[in-house]
């Protein structure tokens, strides 16, 4: 059996949701042709799967480099989970998938009434993770954990700006 990637799955289940509405019933109310209805619960979780990924990849890469022999094929690894999903998360953020009564989600509305701001908070975590990619490619340690101190920095620039602090 094949394996797909984690992200590429996640990028086709992306696809799937937001084209499945409109392939299954056509246009509906209010949608066209470009732009398909979406399923707000279906995206959050897709968008919360992709995250917890992307999260997950950075605590191994992270966990790796607290080691006395960081294994750099693991961080590679990693670094490209973190740059696909920082390409991938361009569309994890439709409109209509934010806060609404009877949806989970710790997404701020400033993602939607301030998309310019938002925008470059996500170039700002493409860029980063584009450094983090070279940099472990590379396989200088010194230069992984200056890259990913910048994805970190990156990371909580957007958490900061734009999701809801985790109730303790």
């Amino acid at each position: 059996m094949i394996r797909l990637p984690t992200s590429a799955v996640l990028t086709a289940l992306t696809l799937a949701i937001v084209a499945a509405p409109l392939v299954a019933s056509g246009p509906t109310r209010g949608a066209t042709a470009r732009t398909p209805a979406i399923v707000p619960a279906e995206v959050i979780r897709t968008r919360q799967a992709g995250l917890k990924e992307m999260g997950t990849a950075f605590k191994n890469t992270m966990d790796a480099l607290r080691g006395s022999d960081p294994q750099i094929i693991m961080i590679q690894q990693s670094a490209r989970t973190i740059k696909n999903d920082s390409v991938a998360i361009r569309g994890w953020f439709p409109a209509g998938s934010g806060p609404a009564p009877g949806l989970k989600t710790a997404a701020k509305p400033e993602i939607w009434t301030k998309p310019v701001e938002f925008r470059a908070a996500q170039d700002q975590l493409a860029r980063a993770a584009d450094g983090l990619q070279a940099a472990a490619a590379g396989g200088n340690v010194d230069a992984i954990r200056a890259a990913a101190r910048a994805l970190g920095g990156a990371c909580k620039n957007c958490h900061d700006q734009f999701k809801v602090p985790e109730q303790h």
